[in-house]
């Protein structure tokens, strides 16, 4: 598709980056609202959280009502994100299944007016909630509140890719036709492919293409310094910003040191790069 923008590359030089303001990052480029971004994947542990925190922080200095749901029983890693007061949603009842009354109080919250919404949902609550939505004309409800949804689908590479791109699949087929969802590629574990065909090259994709908002490349750690850089950052439910700021650790009540602080602001640089490349 002509508009769509096209995954970003992990060759651009970060050392370079690195040497210029993120202060270009964290200006409010006009305000955006009314829109509702979902963070989908059938399953677990392919960094929809992770996702969902980036976006967050993305986000956080470009909308003026921002505000932020996790819909995980049983990880809400999303709430561990105090800075956005991440509100836990348990939308699933004791059978499973989506509770009514739960569900209702989440689409009154994010349809009301001017509000930017992002959800995290978990694996356990991914099949529930998309049938239901399916079901109660959910979509329809936002549309005709006046929001924009926008899914962001979650295809991760490595033992991961065969079961991620089934989970495109299958929400790109109970997706309405007027959705046109962000493909989140996470290449931590290797490049998103099934025997040796890209993403973008196999049939399942190229059926969907046109419906596809754009693509996002979650690029590997460039080492594992960086690797184990992100792990800590996560466990400690701080942001890039706010480890690169120097706001004190949870755990020590002190900074991160300042070369740590220097690798968060590279790596929030080239993430917030990936995203604009993307049209998120």
């Amino acid at each position: 598709m002509a508009s769509q923008a096209k995954p970003a590359t992990n060759q651009s030089d970060l050392s370079q980056e690195s040497q210029t303001s993120t202060d270009s990052f964290t200006e409010v480029r006009g305000n955006r609202k009314n829109e509702v971004h979902l963070v989908l994947q059938g399953k677990g542990g392919v960094g929809k959280s992770f996702i969902a925190t980036l976006l967050a922080d993305f986000f956080s200095t470009r909308v003026s009502q921002l505000r932020c749901f996790d819909t995980d029983p049983q990880n809400p890693t999303f709430t561990t994100y105090k800075q956005f007061n991440v509100e836990l949603v348990e939308i699933l009842g004791q059978d499973h299944s989506i509770d009514p009354s739960r569900f209702d109080r989440l689409m009154e919250a994010v349809t009301a007016p001017d509000i930017f919404s992002i959800i995290d949902n978990g694996s356990s609550t991914f099949l529930p909630l998309m049938n239901y939505c399916a079901e109660s004309g959910a979509f329809e409800v936002l549309a005709d509140s006046g929001k924009e949804v926008v899914p962001h689908i979650v295809v991760a590479g490595g033992d991961a890719a065969s079961t991620t791109i089934d989970g495109f699949e299958q929400l790109m087929n109970g997706l309405p036709e007027t959705i046109r969802p962000v493909v989140w590629l996470n290449e931590l574990h290797g490049p998103v492919a099934l025997k040796n065909i890209k993403f973008e090259d196999l049939g399942v994709v190229k059926e969907f293409w046109g419906r596809i908002r754009s693509t996002v490349v979650l690029p590997a750690p460039r080492s594992q310094m960086f690797a184990r850089d992100i792990q800590e950052v996560r466990k400690l439910g701080m942001t890039f910003g706010q480890a690169a700021a120097g706001e004190p650790r949870p755990d020590t009540g002190v900074p991160f040191f300042v070369m740590e602080r220097q690798r968060f602001k590279m790596m929030q640089r080239q993430m917030f790069e990936e995203m604009q490349k993307g049209s998120v």
